[in-house]
């Protein structure tokens, strides 16, 4: 039933905040540079936006406001009700936004925007309304399968950004656009790779986790961890050349930049341990594996991952759990453990079944069952990767019992009492 009410209340509400959405941006014409993707949505629209802020008088929103009513109120800054079957509080929102539409002295002259999309359909919604000086295209991968489809549709969807982007940007490391939007007039790309209109001359990762990258001759300096990390440096690095941003003006800005909570950040473990929290979500086997890759590259004593399930895979679930285990065997791994019954059955025991060790695997249900395990066998230059989905793993509770200091939880994702209240309903735990 309040499946139910949610979705005739929203179905009331998307035309009306579109509506006001496409008035606002039709009144004061800022430029708009938007930003989709399956994965690193939320760090590119950070990064372009450090980039361009002090150039332009720039709105960005922190949180993930990129839903078909999130993104509206991200434009007119209203927060989504904490309670969201309240209609009352609905539409007082709804009285806001119109408000600002007719009386606000509007301040801004770019907007930094992430769209989201996990259905068929929604990026039509977005077009309705939103016309891009700048569209960014981060990745096309295997995320939301259970909602929008195959990957050729997850490709189509995405990728339909461009038709309302005057200028296209792509990340042309990721395999399905670099085969189908090659660079032209109309289409920039970035990665690692030589071919693009954007990669670096040169990377190094440091001993304590620190990245060094040098673009066009400009180093930075950022304590952004994993290659993977360094892909949105890149994107807005781009941004700035067609922008006209100066170049050393783009150094400092990136080099301020500071790991999400949740996203891999490092913090002190327990024992003279490392932990890499990047419990924030697990939705693509390419994301995993990337952190994977980031855990391996850092010098370590041993070597341990904490994967949880990676939910809205649907039908192609198993494949790609198995496909994350196959992967884990080929590492230099002490012990791996899993968290949830799809990660149990596909990605641990393909582990094994490929090679590695029956006795360095272990799979729990629960984050704190993870958690309460790994922590007393932590030892000094243990490195400790912590990654899941979210409903049903929430692997930063895993994160929480393996601190050194039990102030850094305010670092770690979904610890309000919203979420607590739900982690303890879905694992019957009193923690």
């Amino acid at each position: 039933m309040n499946r139910r009410i949610k979705n005739i209340g929203f179905a009331f509400l998307s035309p009306l905040f579109r509506g006001l959405a496409k008035q606002l941006l039709k009144r004061h014409q800022p430029t708009v540079i938007a930003i989709t993707g399956s994965v690193g949505k939320t760090s590119t629209k950070r990064a372009v936006a450090a980039v361009v802020e002090g150039v332009y008088r720039t709105q960005w929103h922190q949180g993930n406001y990129n839903s078909e009513l999130g993104l509206p109120q991200a434009l007119f800054e209203v927060e989504s009700p904490k309670l969201i079957l309240n209609p009352l509080a609905w539409l007082h929102n709804l009285a806001i936004m119109v408000w600002r539409l007719l009386f606000w002295n509007y301040p801004y002259e770019l907007l930094v925007l992430e769209l989201g999309i996990d259905r068929v359909g929604d990026m039509e919604l977005f077009a309705r309304y939103i016309e891009a000086d700048i569209g960014i295209i981060t990745a096309v991968q295997p995320a939301h399968v259970a909602g929008i489809g195959s990957l050729e549709t997850i490709y189509e969807q995405k990728t339909m950004m461009a038709n309302f982007s005057k200028q296209v940007i792509v990340n042309g490391d990721d395999e399905l656009l670099s085969q189908r939007m090659k660079p032209r007039d109309s289409v920039l790309s970035y990665g690692f790779d030589s071919t693009n209109t954007t990669t670096p001359d040169e990377t190094q990762t440091t001993k304590d986790g620190i990245s060094v990258i040098t673009i066009d001759g400009h180093e930075i300096t950022t304590s952004l961890v994993g290659k993977h990390s360094l892909l949105p440096l890149l994107a807005a690095w781009t941004v700035g050349d067609i922008l006209d941003i100066d170049p050393d003006e783009r150094v400092s800005k990136l080099e301020e930049l500071q790991p999400f909570s949740g996203r891999m950040n490092l913090l002190d473990g327990k024992h003279g341990s490392l932990v890499i929290d990047d419990s924030y979500n697990a939705v693509t086997p390419q994301a995993v594996i990337a952190a994977l890759d980031s855990l391996a590259q850092l010098p370590a004593q041993r070597r341990l991952a904490v994967l949880g399930n990676m939910n809205e895979l649907g039908d192609l679930a198993p494949e790609l759990h198995k496909k994350v285990g196959t992967y884990v065997a080929k590492l230099d791994l002490y012990q791996l453990i899993t968290i949830g019954d799809t990660a149990r059955q596909y990605l641990a025991a393909t582990a094994i079944d490929t090679g590695m060790a029956k006795d360095s695997v272990i799979s729990f249900d629960s984050p704190y069952e993870a958690g309460h395990y790994l922590a007393p066998l932590l030892k000094r230059g243990d490195v400790v990767l912590v990654k899941g989905s979210q409903n049903g793993v929430f692997a930063e509770e895993t994160t929480a019992l393996l601190l050194k200091n039990d102030a850094d939880r305010n670092q770690l994702v979904r610890q309000d009492a919203f979420y607590q209240k739900i982690k303890h309903q879905q694992f019957n735990s009193s923690e």
